[in-house]
This record gives structure tokens, sequence and C-alpha cells, in this order.
């Protein structure tokens, strides 16, 4: 199981016509990723105590995340994250719904449990978000990552993302790029599950 602090710039942009741009406006393209994020919990036990459980499918290959303790400031995401990659076998088992199973003997769950002092046999999807991401590298060496997240009501979030150890750096070089190709945008002040959840809490809300 892999551990590490995780610290992000999330910037939201207005328009695919602005995520666009930017994406033909990058240099060093990387990958272009399909992605299923599938978000888990046991009757709200995790989100309580501030920890995210995800499954992430993305071109064949998947992986489970834990990320504890959360949160956005002024565009910047931190967290502490844990991640382990699923077996084929374990994918079959959450294509049929089966979490816990796939879950089964994993570091990650063990983390889980440990956090919330109980077994979570009844590990249950509560969402998930489709996700088309680009990657591409700049000069600097950071990687930027433009992510189009359409949610279940069919609303769309298009976001510019930076991992970087150097928030202040990279925020006058993105800055910069933005400036300079007269795109619009504005802080993320949620993170994409975070938002999802407010989606969904507000459909339930509706009906």
């Amino acid at each position: 199981m892999k551990e590490f602090e995780e610290v992000e710039l999330k910037y939201l942009l207005g328009s695919d016509a602005d995520l666009e741009k930017l994406a033909k406006s990058l240099p060093g393209s990387l990958n272009q990723l399909n992605q299923q994020n599938i978000y888990l919990d046991v009757e709200g036990k995790l989100r309580a105590r501030g920890c995210l459980c995800r499954i992430r499918i993305e071109n064949g290959n998947s992986e489970v995340t834990l990320k504890i303790a959360g949160g956005i400031k002024a565009g910047v995401s931190s967290a502490t994250e844990f991640s382990e990659t699923l077996t084929s076998q374990a994918l079959k088992q959450v294509e049929s719904k089966e979490f816990s199973g796939a879950l089964l003997g994993m570091q990650c769950l063990e983390k889980l449990e440990s956090i919330c002092g109980e077994p979570l046999t009844t590990l249950e999807e509560w969402g998930r978000i489709r996700n088309f991401r680009r990657s591409f590298q700049l000069d600097q060496g950071w990687v930027v990552e433009l992510d189009r997240a359409v949610f279940p009501d069919g609303t769309v979030r298009r976001e510019l993302e930076v991992e970087t150890d150097d928030p202040r750096g990279a925020r006058e070089v993105i800055d910069g790029i933005l400036r300079d190709l007269q795109i619009s945008w504005h802080e993320a002040k949620e993170s994409k599950s975070c938002q999802l959840f407010r989606i969904l809490e507000e459909s339930e809300g509706e009906s």
C-alpha cells in the first residue's frame, strides 16, 4: 500500500471551449484516460470520520484509494492518501458490486476498519463520476491534469489540477498561462466527491 501527502492546486474552468483551448495550448502531452470513479461508504460512517474511499477504473486498470482529513482552502487541496492496485479478480467483483469482497484482505480496508473501530463488511456505493482526464508536463516539471467530470444529474465540472510541493510557484505559472489565453476560471471550493455528495443530497431533497 502506497502512502503519501497530496497537495494540489484546483482551478475550475468556465466552459468546454476554455478547456479545449487550454488542452491545445499546453506542452508535453502525456496521456488521455477515461475514468470511472466509484465512492464507497458504510451508512455514512467513513464520511462522518473525514474519510473517503474511492475505486477508480481507467483504461482497464483499477485502484482503491483512501483519503483522510482532506480539505480545500484558497484553491489548494490537501489530504493523506493510501492506495492499492486491484487485481483482475477484484475488478470483476467491483463490476458485480461486491465491494467488500473486492477489498477483502487489502491494507486499505484494514486501515478503514482501524479508523472506524469495527469490521466493514457492508461497503456500498453511494455515487460515481465519469471523468475524461488529459495530462501534460510543463517545462518546470509539474504535471497538469485537465478533467471533464460528468455527475449523475448531467452536471459537468471542468477542472485543472496540479500536484505540487510548491503551490505558490505553481500558481504563478498556471495563473500566467490562463491569463495569456484569456481563460476564465475560479478557485475550487469543494472536491469532486463533495460536489457529488451535495448533488445527490439535493436530488433526494427534491424527490
